[in-house]
């Protein structure tokens, strides 16, 4: 099981992304590695299902976001724990640990997704799923050219030894050239400018409001601003023993830009062009009224991962069948609750860069991405 994890600019604590070289990289080592907004509670306790963590003053964690808790005794209250309520008292939901005073040198940040930076150098990562089923694919980084052109690049590989040095790439070097495609920005403008990031040990979707105001704060999502959106990782409900279904960006922003998975589903040759289709047509829905008739916004798994064979889907992403939700219904970033066949938050998210077209889609917060 797996559940989403959503860090985003507007919280305490959060990395800046810069116009400068190696902003991208150290935002990416923040939020998918080491966390942040590192917090020392005063005392804590456990009663049934929730464990309260008293600080002496707000740590400023957000409800509904996950913390990491460290240095307890007890193991059971190690680990990610999604919050819910904040102040000067926090308190989590623990099924795990028994009732009493949890004892231990405590130590609370926000939870990172659980990737890891086995390489690195002079402003580039190599990115590493974590989990103990994911099949440990790397995706390497490098962003030493914000201050010309705004973007980092990427490429995946099938394993690495070193910063530089790779198999099995994809998009292979004939397919995309240099480091990859152009793949996530900061802005060469300046900063700080707003991000979020949602994902799990195996695949995140990233965003960034770029060619627009300069600002963390996130209300610059709806309004208007050109926004960078793009993810990476591992597919869910991939075809029965396909171990290669792991995507890359190849160029263009958002889930119906170019991708290239490591191989074809059958294993065999090199990195190939897979492309994404909407089931409920992302981009320009199927044209029904929203809400429709029922009074719903209905919802459906997608986009679906393609080349000869359906690969899998997204993770966590849901198309709608109703047109409402690209026609201004929904503001971009806004988190939906109560819709059907959905227990649980829904984010409304965009892609509109300037040139790329609309992509509009929604991120489940709070259900299961699969398994770990």
């Amino acid at each position: 099981m797996s559940l989403p994890k959503y860090l985003h600019s507007g919280m305490t604590g959060a990395p800046s992304l810069m116009g400068a070289n190696g902003s991208v990289n150290a935002l990416l080592l923040a939020c998918l590695v080491n966390g942040f907004n590192t917090k020392t509670p005063t005392s804590a306790s456990s009663s049934g299902s929730v464990v309260s963590l008293v600080y002496a003053t707000d740590p400023g964690f957000e409800v509904g976001s996950t913390i990491t808790i460290s240095g307890a005794t007890n193991a059971l209250f190690n680990g990610d724990f999604r919050v819910i309520t904040t102040g000067t008292t926090v308190t989590a939901a623990n099924t795990l640990g028994p009732s009493g005073a949890v004892a231990g040198t405590l130590s609370t940040k926000y939870a990172a997704l659980g990737w890891t930076r086995p390489y690195s150098g002079t402003n580039i990562g190599c990115y590493r799923q974590g989990g103990t089923s994911a099949t440990k694919r790397f995706w390497r980084v490098r962003d030493n050219t914000i201050t010309v052109d705004s973007n980092a690049y990427i490429r995946g590989y099938e394993n690495m030894t070193a910063v530089s040095t790779g198999t099995g790439p994809f998009p292979t070097v004939a397919q995309v050239a240099g480091d990859g495609a152009g793949w996530f920005g900061s802005t060469n403008s300046g900063g700080p400018i707003a991000w979020k990031i949602i994902g799990t040990p195996r695949f995140f979707y990233i965003f960034s409001a770029v060619a627009g105001p300069t600002d963390p704060d996130l209300s610059i999502f709806a309004s208007g601003a050109s926004i960078y959106g793009t993810c990476a990782g591992e597919l869910a409900d991939v075809v029965t023993g396909d171990t290669y279904a792991h995507v890359c960006p190849g160029g263009g922003y958002g889930p119906m830009a170019t991708w290239h998975a490591a191989r074809a589903h059958t294993g065999a040759g090199t990195s190939t062009t897979v492309n994404t289709y909407g089931i409920a047509g992302v981009g320009t829905g199927l044209g029904a009224p929203a809400p429709d008739p029922s009074g719903d916004i209905r919802f459906s798994p997608a986009p679906l991962v393609f080349n000869t064979v359906v690969r899998g889907f997204l993770p966590g992403a849901l198309g709608t069948y109703n047109r409402g939700i690209f026609d201004g219904l929904f503001t971009e970033g806004q988190i939906l609750t109560g819709v059907a066949g959905v227990s649980g938050r829904l984010m409304v998210v965009r892609n509109n860069y300037i040139g790329d077209g609309k992509d509009e889609y929604a991120l489940l917060l709070d259900e299961d991405w699969g398994d770990v």
